[in-house]
């Protein structure tokens, strides 16, 4: 079963929206992968890579994990030029990224938009698991999180800055397992940091 999430920017009065991530969207696969990403692809530019990632894909990706036999990844700027979707049998299947605006598949696009906490509701999105909000200074984690038999809302794991050390993604992971979210975590506290980054 697939991992649902999203790659995302902030809004400004609170939460975020981005597209669409399908496959390995925990933060040991995606969230891995996206700091990766931004170090290597993208050489430290998170502006080109929400362009690339976001802008330039509006219809999401199915997979952005390298999953070639050489298993090096992550993928290069020159293949993000061949990003497009290809069935299950292709040889070529997880050698570039998979997006569904490209490829065997032309969808159009989709705009994901979190209100989390201003809908006291929950969240339009709320089969997203895991979304990634990529500011200059480092990306925000967050969850979808059920409290009080109420419906989902987004809630705040931690905030990686791309300049330290690369995070424990399984303690994340773990984290959410156990409950142990920060104090203070629902995602309009970050957001409230996103005038400075």
């Amino acid at each position: 079963m697939s991992t649902r999430g999203a790659i995302a920017l902030p809004t400004p009065e609170s939460g975020w929206w981005g597209r669409y991530h399908h496959t390995d969207s925990y933060p040991a696969g995606l969230g891995r992968e996206l700091y990766r990403l931004y170090h290597h692809t993208f050489e430290r530019d998170h502006t080109a890579m929400a362009q690339t990632l976001i802008a330039d894909h509006p219809a999401g990706w199915s997979c952005l994990l390298y999953l070639g036999d050489d298993a090096s990844g992550p993928f290069t700027r020159a293949d993000f030029d061949l990003s497009g979707f290809v069935g299950a049998s292709s040889p070529i299947r997880g050698h570039y990224p998979a997006c569904y605006c490209h490829g065997q598949r032309n969808e159009p696009a989709q705009r994901l938009t979190c209100r989390c906490p201003r809908d006291q509701n929950g969240c339009g999105p709320i089969d997203i698991e895991w979304a990634y909000v990529l500011t200059a200074e480092g990306m925000w984690v967050i969850t979808s999180h059920t409290a009080d038999h109420h419906r989902p809302v987004h809630r705040f794991v931690d905030r990686v800055i791309w300049e330290e050390a690369e995070p424990d993604w399984r303690r994340m992971e773990q984290d959410v397992r156990t409950g142990a979210l920060p104090a203070g975590d629902d995602v309009a506290s970050p957001s409230r940091q996103a005038s400075s980054d």
